[in-house]
Protein backbone atom coordinates (compact mmCIF):
# COMPACT_ATOMS: atom_id res chain seq x y z
CA UNK A 1 0.00 0.00 0.00
CA UNK A 2 2.87 2.35 0.81
CA UNK A 3 4.36 1.44 -2.58
CA UNK A 4 1.09 2.47 -4.27
CA UNK A 5 1.33 5.89 -2.66
CA UNK A 6 4.97 6.38 -3.77
CA UNK A 7 4.16 5.22 -7.34
CA UNK A 8 1.35 7.76 -7.47
CA UNK A 9 3.70 10.60 -6.53
CA UNK A 10 6.35 9.49 -9.06
CA UNK A 11 3.72 9.21 -11.80
CA UNK A 12 2.47 12.71 -10.98
CA UNK A 13 5.97 14.21 -11.21
CA UNK A 14 6.78 12.40 -14.52
CA UNK A 15 3.42 13.37 -15.99
CA UNK A 16 3.94 17.02 -15.09
CA UNK A 17 7.41 17.02 -16.74
CA UNK A 18 6.09 15.48 -19.99
CA UNK A 19 3.12 17.85 -20.13
CA UNK A 20 5.39 20.85 -19.48
CA UNK A 21 7.62 19.84 -22.41
CA UNK A 22 4.60 19.40 -24.67
CA UNK A 23 3.13 22.74 -23.56
CA UNK A 24 6.43 24.49 -24.39
CA UNK A 25 6.32 22.98 -27.89
CA UNK A 26 2.73 24.13 -28.42
CA UNK A 27 3.50 27.64 -27.09
CA UNK A 28 6.51 27.89 -29.42
CA UNK A 29 4.34 27.20 -32.48
CA UNK A 30 1.61 29.53 -31.24
CA UNK A 31 4.24 32.29 -30.90
CA UNK A 32 5.37 31.63 -34.48
CA UNK A 33 1.76 31.90 -35.68
CA UNK A 34 1.34 35.18 -33.75
CA UNK A 35 4.50 36.56 -35.39
CA UNK A 36 3.16 35.66 -38.85
CA UNK A 37 -0.18 37.33 -38.11
CA UNK A 38 1.69 40.43 -36.96
CA UNK A 39 3.71 40.40 -40.19
CA UNK A 40 0.56 40.10 -42.31
CA UNK A 41 -1.01 42.99 -40.37
CA UNK A 42 2.09 45.14 -40.97
CA UNK A 43 1.92 44.44 -44.70
CA UNK A 44 -1.69 45.59 -44.77
CA UNK A 45 -0.50 49.00 -43.53
CA UNK A 46 1.41 49.46 -46.80
CA UNK A 47 -1.24 51.23 -48.83
CA UNK A 48 -2.23 49.61 -52.12
CA UNK A 49 -2.67 52.15 -54.92
CA UNK A 50 -5.97 52.12 -56.79
CA UNK A 51 -4.61 53.73 -59.96
CA UNK A 52 -5.51 51.62 -62.98
CA UNK A 53 -2.13 51.42 -64.73
CA UNK A 54 0.25 48.53 -65.37
CA UNK A 55 2.82 49.58 -62.74
CA UNK A 56 0.26 49.73 -59.96
CA UNK A 57 -1.36 46.49 -61.07
CA UNK A 58 2.02 44.78 -60.93
CA UNK A 59 2.64 46.25 -57.50
CA UNK A 60 -0.74 45.08 -56.26
CA UNK A 61 -0.01 41.62 -57.67
CA UNK A 62 3.28 41.47 -55.72
CA UNK A 63 1.51 42.53 -52.52
CA UNK A 64 -1.09 39.79 -53.02
CA UNK A 65 1.63 37.23 -53.77
CA UNK A 66 3.41 38.16 -50.54
CA UNK A 67 0.13 37.87 -48.62
CA UNK A 68 -0.45 34.41 -50.11
CA UNK A 69 3.06 33.23 -49.15
CA UNK A 70 2.61 34.44 -45.56
CA UNK A 71 -0.93 33.07 -45.39
CA UNK A 72 0.26 29.62 -46.51
CA UNK A 73 3.06 29.76 -43.96
CA UNK A 74 0.52 30.69 -41.28
CA UNK A 75 -1.73 27.80 -42.29
CA UNK A 76 1.23 25.43 -42.08
CA UNK A 77 2.06 26.73 -38.60
CA UNK A 78 -1.56 26.36 -37.44
CA UNK A 79 -1.58 22.80 -38.83
CA UNK A 80 1.60 22.04 -36.85
CA UNK A 81 -0.10 23.53 -33.81
CA UNK A 82 -3.10 21.22 -34.29
CA UNK A 83 -0.81 18.17 -34.63
CA UNK A 84 1.01 19.18 -31.43
CA UNK A 85 -2.31 19.64 -29.59
CA UNK A 86 -3.49 16.23 -30.85
CA UNK A 87 -0.31 14.67 -29.46
CA UNK A 88 -0.93 16.40 -26.15
CA UNK A 89 -4.51 15.07 -26.11
CA UNK A 90 -3.21 11.53 -26.77
CA UNK A 91 -0.70 11.90 -23.95
CA UNK A 92 -3.33 13.14 -21.50
CA UNK A 93 -5.75 10.38 -22.60
CA UNK A 94 -3.04 7.79 -21.92
CA UNK A 95 -2.32 9.37 -18.53
CA UNK A 96 -6.03 9.29 -17.68
CA UNK A 97 -6.29 5.59 -18.65
CA UNK A 98 -3.32 4.72 -16.40
CA UNK A 99 -4.67 6.85 -13.56
CA UNK A 100 -8.17 5.35 -13.84
CA UNK A 101 -6.65 1.87 -13.58
CA UNK A 102 -4.69 2.96 -10.49
CA UNK A 103 -7.83 4.46 -8.92
CA UNK A 104 -9.81 1.27 -9.63
CA UNK A 105 -7.09 -0.90 -8.07
CA UNK A 106 -6.79 1.41 -5.04
CA UNK A 107 -10.58 1.40 -4.57
CA UNK A 108 -10.59 -2.40 -4.56
CA UNK A 109 -7.74 -2.49 -2.04
CA UNK A 110 -9.46 0.11 0.10
CA UNK A 111 -12.81 -1.74 -0.04
CA UNK A 112 -11.08 -4.97 1.02
CA UNK A 113 -9.41 -3.13 3.91
CA UNK A 114 -12.79 -1.75 5.00
CA UNK A 115 -14.37 -5.21 4.85
CA UNK A 116 -11.62 -6.63 7.04
CA UNK A 117 -11.95 -3.73 9.46
CA UNK A 118 -15.72 -4.22 9.79
CA UNK A 119 -15.29 -7.97 10.23
CA UNK A 120 -12.64 -7.47 12.88
CA UNK A 121 -14.69 -4.74 14.56
CA UNK A 122 -17.73 -7.06 15.01
CA UNK A 123 -15.73 -9.75 16.79
CA UNK A 124 -13.47 -7.65 18.95
CA UNK A 125 -12.10 -4.16 19.23
CA UNK A 126 -8.48 -3.06 19.13
CA UNK A 127 -8.15 -3.02 22.95
CA UNK A 128 -9.65 -6.48 23.36
CA UNK A 129 -7.26 -7.82 20.68
CA UNK A 130 -4.26 -6.39 22.54
CA UNK A 131 -5.36 -7.43 26.05
CA UNK A 132 -6.08 -10.98 24.90
CA UNK A 133 -2.34 -11.60 24.49
CA UNK A 134 -0.86 -14.53 26.50
CA UNK A 135 2.15 -12.53 27.65
CA UNK A 136 3.67 -9.07 27.68
CA UNK A 137 5.91 -9.76 24.66
CA UNK A 138 2.94 -10.85 22.54
CA UNK A 139 0.98 -7.81 23.74
CA UNK A 140 3.71 -5.40 22.51
CA UNK A 141 3.87 -7.21 19.18
CA UNK A 142 0.08 -6.86 18.82
CA UNK A 143 0.27 -3.12 19.64
CA UNK A 144 2.90 -2.60 16.92
CA UNK A 145 0.87 -4.69 14.45
CA UNK A 146 -2.37 -2.80 15.18
CA UNK A 147 -0.69 0.60 14.79
CA UNK A 148 1.04 -0.44 11.56
CA UNK A 149 -2.24 -1.78 10.18
CA UNK A 150 -4.11 1.44 10.97
CA UNK A 151 -1.29 3.57 9.50
CA UNK A 152 -1.32 1.52 6.31
CA UNK A 153 -5.09 1.91 6.17
CA UNK A 154 -4.71 5.72 6.45
CA UNK A 155 -1.99 5.80 3.80
CA UNK A 156 -4.17 3.80 1.45
CA UNK A 157 -7.03 6.27 1.92
CA UNK A 158 -4.71 9.22 1.27
CA UNK A 159 -3.27 7.54 -1.83
CA UNK A 160 -6.76 6.99 -3.20
CA UNK A 161 -7.68 10.63 -2.62
CA UNK A 162 -4.45 11.79 -4.27
CA UNK A 163 -5.05 9.62 -7.33
CA UNK A 164 -8.64 10.84 -7.67
CA UNK A 165 -7.38 14.46 -7.46
CA UNK A 166 -4.81 13.75 -10.21
CA UNK A 167 -7.49 12.13 -12.36
CA UNK A 168 -9.83 15.11 -11.94
CA UNK A 169 -6.97 17.46 -12.83
CA UNK A 170 -6.10 15.44 -15.96
CA UNK A 171 -9.72 15.40 -17.11
CA UNK A 172 -9.99 19.17 -16.60
CA UNK A 173 -6.74 19.64 -18.54
CA UNK A 174 -8.04 17.42 -21.34
CA UNK A 175 -11.24 19.44 -21.66
CA UNK A 176 -9.19 22.67 -21.87
CA UNK A 177 -6.84 21.26 -24.54
CA UNK A 178 -9.74 19.89 -26.61
CA UNK A 179 -11.44 23.30 -26.49
CA UNK A 180 -8.17 24.89 -27.60
CA UNK A 181 -7.94 22.45 -30.51
CA UNK A 182 -11.51 23.19 -31.63
CA UNK A 183 -10.75 26.93 -31.59
CA UNK A 184 -7.53 26.35 -33.58
CA UNK A 185 -9.37 24.26 -36.19
CA UNK A 186 -11.97 27.04 -36.61
CA UNK A 187 -9.17 29.57 -36.93
CA UNK A 188 -7.53 27.44 -39.63
CA UNK A 189 -10.81 27.22 -41.55
CA UNK A 190 -11.12 31.03 -41.51
CA UNK A 191 -7.50 31.46 -42.67
CA UNK A 192 -8.12 28.93 -45.48
CA UNK A 193 -11.10 31.01 -46.66
CA UNK A 194 -8.94 34.17 -46.58
CA UNK A 195 -6.27 32.36 -48.61
CA UNK A 196 -8.81 31.25 -51.24
CA UNK A 197 -10.08 34.84 -51.54
CA UNK A 198 -6.54 36.14 -52.07
CA UNK A 199 -5.79 33.47 -54.67
CA UNK A 200 -9.00 34.38 -56.52
CA UNK A 201 -8.02 38.06 -56.40
CA UNK A 202 -4.57 37.16 -57.70
CA UNK A 203 -6.09 35.20 -60.58
CA UNK A 204 -8.35 38.12 -61.58
CA UNK A 205 -5.44 40.53 -61.56
CA UNK A 206 -3.24 38.18 -63.61
CA UNK A 207 -5.97 37.85 -66.24
CA UNK A 208 -6.33 41.62 -66.36
CA UNK A 209 -2.58 42.07 -66.86
CA UNK A 210 -2.51 39.42 -69.59
CA UNK A 211 -5.09 41.43 -71.51
CA UNK A 212 -2.75 44.39 -71.35
CA UNK A 213 0.28 42.35 -72.43
CA UNK A 214 1.40 45.03 -74.93
CA UNK A 215 1.61 47.77 -72.29
CA UNK A 216 3.08 45.31 -69.82
CA UNK A 217 5.87 44.21 -72.19
CA UNK A 218 6.74 47.83 -73.02
CA UNK A 219 6.92 48.71 -69.31
CA UNK A 220 9.07 45.66 -68.52
CA UNK A 221 11.44 46.42 -71.43
CA UNK A 222 11.85 49.97 -70.15
CA UNK A 223 12.50 48.77 -66.63
CA UNK A 224 14.94 46.07 -67.78
CA UNK A 225 16.90 48.66 -69.73
CA UNK A 226 17.25 50.80 -66.60
CA UNK A 227 18.27 47.76 -64.52
CA UNK A 228 20.92 46.85 -67.10
CA UNK A 229 22.26 50.42 -67.02
CA UNK A 230 22.49 50.30 -63.22
CA UNK A 231 24.18 46.89 -63.38
CA UNK A 232 26.86 48.19 -65.75
CA UNK A 233 27.47 51.21 -63.54
CA UNK A 234 27.88 49.01 -60.46
CA UNK A 235 29.90 46.33 -62.30
CA UNK A 236 32.35 48.95 -63.61
CA UNK A 237 32.82 50.39 -60.14
CA UNK A 238 33.29 46.94 -58.57
CA UNK A 239 35.84 46.11 -61.28
CA UNK A 240 37.81 49.25 -60.38
CA UNK A 241 37.65 48.36 -56.67
CA UNK A 242 38.79 44.77 -57.27
CA UNK A 243 41.64 45.85 -59.55
CA UNK A 244 42.78 48.46 -57.00
CA UNK A 245 42.71 45.81 -54.24
CA UNK A 246 44.58 43.31 -56.41
CA UNK A 247 47.21 45.95 -57.22
CA UNK A 248 47.56 46.82 -53.51
CA UNK A 249 48.02 43.13 -52.65
CA UNK A 250 50.61 42.74 -55.43
CA UNK A 251 52.60 45.76 -54.19
CA UNK A 252 52.42 44.51 -50.60
CA UNK A 253 53.66 41.06 -51.65
CA UNK A 254 56.52 42.64 -53.63
CA UNK A 255 57.54 44.80 -50.66
CA UNK A 256 57.47 41.80 -48.30
CA UNK A 257 59.57 39.78 -50.76
CA UNK A 258 62.06 42.66 -50.99
CA UNK A 259 62.32 42.89 -47.19
CA UNK A 260 62.77 39.13 -46.92
CA UNK A 261 65.54 39.21 -49.53
CA UNK A 262 67.32 42.08 -47.75
CA UNK A 263 67.20 40.22 -44.41
CA UNK A 264 69.02 37.12 -45.80
CA UNK A 265 72.48 36.53 -44.32
CA UNK A 266 71.67 38.55 -41.22
CA UNK A 267 71.23 35.41 -39.12
CA UNK A 268 67.56 36.18 -38.55
CA UNK A 269 64.53 34.99 -40.43
CA UNK A 270 61.05 36.43 -40.42
CA UNK A 271 58.13 34.16 -39.63
CA UNK A 272 54.62 34.64 -40.87
CA UNK A 273 52.10 35.47 -38.18
CA UNK A 274 49.24 34.24 -40.33
CA UNK A 275 47.98 37.73 -41.12
CA UNK A 276 45.80 40.09 -39.15
CA UNK A 277 42.63 38.46 -37.90
CA UNK A 278 39.48 40.44 -38.41
CA UNK A 279 37.26 40.89 -35.37
CA UNK A 280 33.49 41.24 -35.50
CA UNK A 281 31.48 42.86 -32.75
CA UNK A 282 27.87 41.89 -32.09
CA UNK A 283 25.66 44.92 -32.55
CA UNK A 284 22.64 45.63 -30.32
CA UNK A 285 19.40 44.79 -32.11
CA UNK A 286 21.08 42.54 -34.69
CA UNK A 287 20.09 38.87 -34.50
CA UNK A 288 22.84 36.63 -33.03
CA UNK A 289 25.66 37.34 -35.45
CA UNK A 290 29.31 36.60 -34.85
CA UNK A 291 32.27 35.48 -36.90
CA UNK A 292 32.84 36.03 -40.59
CA UNK A 293 30.40 37.14 -43.28
CA UNK A 294 30.22 33.59 -44.63
CA UNK A 295 29.30 32.11 -41.24
CA UNK A 296 26.22 34.32 -40.93
CA UNK A 297 24.08 33.00 -43.76
CA UNK A 298 20.38 33.52 -43.05
CA UNK A 299 21.19 35.55 -39.91
CA UNK A 300 21.69 39.00 -41.42
CA UNK A 301 18.92 41.60 -40.97
CA UNK A 302 16.88 42.93 -43.88
CA UNK A 303 18.42 46.17 -45.27
CA UNK A 304 15.30 48.28 -44.66
CA UNK A 305 13.73 49.59 -41.46
CA UNK A 306 10.03 49.28 -40.57
CA UNK A 307 7.42 47.10 -42.25
CA UNK A 308 8.25 45.92 -45.77
CA UNK A 309 7.38 43.53 -48.57
CA UNK A 310 9.63 41.87 -51.13
CA UNK A 311 8.34 43.01 -54.52
CA UNK A 312 11.06 41.58 -56.77
CA UNK A 313 13.27 38.52 -56.31
CA UNK A 314 16.77 37.75 -57.54
CA UNK A 315 17.29 36.24 -61.00
CA UNK A 316 15.10 35.89 -64.10
CA UNK A 317 11.41 35.43 -63.33
CA UNK A 318 8.05 35.47 -65.05
CA UNK A 319 6.17 38.64 -64.21
CA UNK A 320 2.64 37.19 -64.27
CA UNK A 321 3.01 33.44 -64.56
CA UNK A 322 4.02 31.49 -67.66
CA UNK A 323 3.17 34.14 -70.23
CA UNK A 324 6.71 34.84 -71.44
CA UNK A 325 6.95 38.34 -69.91
CA UNK A 326 10.16 38.13 -67.88
CA UNK A 327 12.49 40.41 -65.97
CA UNK A 328 16.01 39.82 -64.64
CA UNK A 329 16.96 41.28 -61.26
CA UNK A 330 20.46 41.42 -59.84
CA UNK A 331 19.19 41.56 -56.27
CA UNK A 332 16.07 41.80 -54.12
CA UNK A 333 13.76 44.83 -54.23
CA UNK A 334 12.14 45.88 -50.94
CA UNK A 335 9.16 48.18 -50.64
CA UNK A 336 8.83 49.86 -47.28
CA UNK A 337 6.55 52.24 -45.44
CA UNK A 338 6.87 56.00 -45.08
CA UNK A 339 10.19 57.06 -43.54
CA UNK A 340 11.97 53.79 -44.37
CA UNK A 341 15.75 53.89 -44.05
CA UNK A 342 18.50 51.68 -45.46
CA UNK A 343 20.73 49.82 -43.00
CA UNK A 344 23.90 47.79 -43.31
CA UNK A 345 23.46 44.01 -43.05
CA UNK A 346 26.96 43.23 -41.76
CA UNK A 347 30.13 44.84 -40.42
CA UNK A 348 32.32 46.27 -43.16
CA UNK A 349 33.88 49.28 -44.85
CA UNK A 350 32.16 51.71 -47.22
CA UNK A 351 34.00 51.30 -50.53
CA UNK A 352 32.00 53.70 -52.70
CA UNK A 353 29.06 56.13 -52.53
CA UNK A 354 28.00 56.59 -56.16
CA UNK A 355 25.79 59.52 -57.12
CA UNK A 356 23.48 58.46 -59.96
CA UNK A 357 21.44 61.64 -60.28
CA UNK A 358 18.40 61.35 -58.04
CA UNK A 359 19.68 58.30 -56.16
CA UNK A 360 22.88 56.88 -54.69
CA UNK A 361 24.43 53.41 -54.70
CA UNK A 362 26.38 52.52 -51.56
CA UNK A 363 28.94 49.72 -51.85
CA UNK A 364 30.10 48.12 -48.57
CA UNK A 365 33.01 45.67 -48.51
CA UNK A 366 33.12 42.64 -46.19
CA UNK A 367 36.43 41.00 -47.09
CA UNK A 368 35.91 39.17 -50.40
CA UNK A 369 32.16 39.88 -50.15
CA UNK A 370 30.34 43.08 -51.01
CA UNK A 371 26.80 44.37 -50.40
CA UNK A 372 25.28 47.04 -52.67
CA UNK A 373 22.41 49.26 -51.52
CA UNK A 374 20.56 50.87 -54.46
CA UNK A 375 18.07 53.76 -54.68
CA UNK A 376 19.32 55.53 -51.55
CA UNK A 377 18.85 59.25 -50.86
CA UNK A 378 20.51 61.46 -48.24
CA UNK A 379 23.40 59.03 -47.62
CA UNK A 380 24.87 59.43 -44.13
CA UNK A 381 28.13 57.52 -44.68
CA UNK A 382 31.27 58.36 -46.64
CA UNK A 383 33.84 56.33 -48.54
CA UNK A 384 36.27 54.65 -46.13
CA UNK A 385 33.86 54.70 -43.17
CA UNK A 386 33.73 51.62 -40.94
CA UNK A 387 30.14 50.41 -40.44
CA UNK A 388 28.46 47.82 -38.21
CA UNK A 389 25.51 45.56 -38.88
CA UNK A 390 22.34 47.62 -38.39
CA UNK A 391 24.02 51.00 -39.02
CA UNK A 392 21.89 53.44 -41.03
CA UNK A 393 23.33 54.20 -44.47
CA UNK A 394 20.70 56.69 -45.67
CA UNK A 395 17.01 57.10 -46.54
CA UNK A 396 15.21 54.81 -48.95
CA UNK A 397 14.34 56.66 -52.16
CA UNK A 398 10.73 57.16 -53.26
CA UNK A 399 9.68 55.43 -56.49
CA UNK A 400 8.28 58.32 -58.61
CA UNK A 401 5.70 56.16 -60.40
CA UNK A 402 4.29 54.46 -57.31
CA UNK A 403 5.10 57.11 -54.70
CA UNK A 404 6.40 54.50 -52.21
CA UNK A 405 9.89 53.88 -50.72
CA UNK A 406 11.79 51.22 -52.68
CA UNK A 407 15.36 49.96 -52.55
CA UNK A 408 17.35 47.07 -53.94
CA UNK A 409 19.98 44.96 -52.17
CA UNK A 410 22.64 43.20 -54.23
CA UNK A 411 25.43 40.91 -53.07
CA UNK A 412 28.72 39.88 -54.68
CA UNK A 413 31.62 37.60 -53.93
CA UNK A 414 34.36 39.12 -56.02
CA UNK A 415 32.79 39.41 -59.47
CA UNK A 416 30.18 36.70 -58.80
CA UNK A 417 26.57 37.78 -58.14
CA UNK A 418 24.83 36.17 -55.15
CA UNK A 419 21.18 35.78 -54.22
CA UNK A 420 20.62 37.95 -51.08
CA UNK A 421 17.71 35.69 -50.07
CA UNK A 422 20.30 33.04 -49.17
CA UNK A 423 22.02 35.38 -46.75
CA UNK A 424 19.51 37.68 -45.02
CA UNK A 425 16.78 36.66 -42.60
CA UNK A 426 13.59 37.42 -44.55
Amino acid sequence: MFRTFICTLIFLLCGMTAVDAQNKNVKKMQKKADNLRSEIAKQKKILVSTQDDVNNQLRNLKIIENDIVRQKELLGTIQEDIVAIDREIEKIDADIAVQEERVMRSKEEYAEALRRTRKYGKAKNKLHYIMAADNFRTMMRRIRYANTYMDAHDRLAKSLKAQIAILDSKKSELESVRAEREATVKEMELEAVALRDKEAEQKRLVEKLKKESGKLQAEINKKQKELNRQKKLIDDEIERILKAEEEARRKKAAEEAKKKSASKGGGKSTKSTGGKKESYVEDAGVSAMSGSFEKNKKKMPVPITGSYIVVERFGTQNVIGNNGVKITNNGIVFEGSKGARARCVFDGEVKRVINDGNYHFILVGHGVYMTIYCNIVNPCVKEGAKVKAGDILGDVGIDPKLNVPRMQLQMRKGRQMLNPANWIKL
